[in-house]
């Protein structure tokens, strides 16, 4: 699949099948399970990753913004001091449609989202909208952004 969809013909799949492989074995993935408490294992300080990326994660698996806050503050707590999160997310949306399924999402507003980062003390510097369009697949938009602790 990866092939096809970034077209590298100097790699054959059993090239970077056997390269996932080594990088997994330099540092195991970690289990996160934003609903468990504690959501990652015992054995991880949440505060010791310098960088964490998330993509639509909170936002995909959460119906209101209490859920959402919570499993985002989960997220925002393992970024250490100096570290950087780097997310996207949909805003302002109520949902996106996966084929002819709906998805729910907690509609969640850019200012809620940004006022949340800030009293986490994660200062924005770099953030990108969404172009909105009738045509896709959810309502409202989505935003990235990079944010680093203080």
């Amino acid at each position: 699949m990866l092939v096809k969809l970034f077209d590298h013909p100097e790699k054959s799949i059993p090239e970077i099948l056997a390269r996932l492989d080594r990088l997994r074995r330099l540092r195991t993935p970690i289990e996160v399970d934003l609903f468990r408490d504690p959501p990652f294992p015992g054995s991880i300080d949440p505060h010791e990753f310098d960088l964490i990326s998330m993509q639509f994660v909170a936002d995909s698996i959460t119906e209101n913004e209490h859920d959402y806050l919570r499993c985002f503050g989960r997220v925002t707590d393992m970024v250490r001091p100096g570290g950087a999160l780097t997310m996207s997310a949909i805003v302002d949306s109520d949902g996106w449609q996966l084929g002819s399924i709906h998805q729910p999402s907690p509609n969640i507003s850019e200012k809620t989202m940004l006022n949340f980062l800030a009293s986490q003390g994660l200062k924005i510097i770099n953030l990108s909208r969404s172009i909105r369009s009738a045509d896709l697949t959810y309502t409202g938009g989505w935003i990235v952004l990079a944010a680093v602790r203080g």
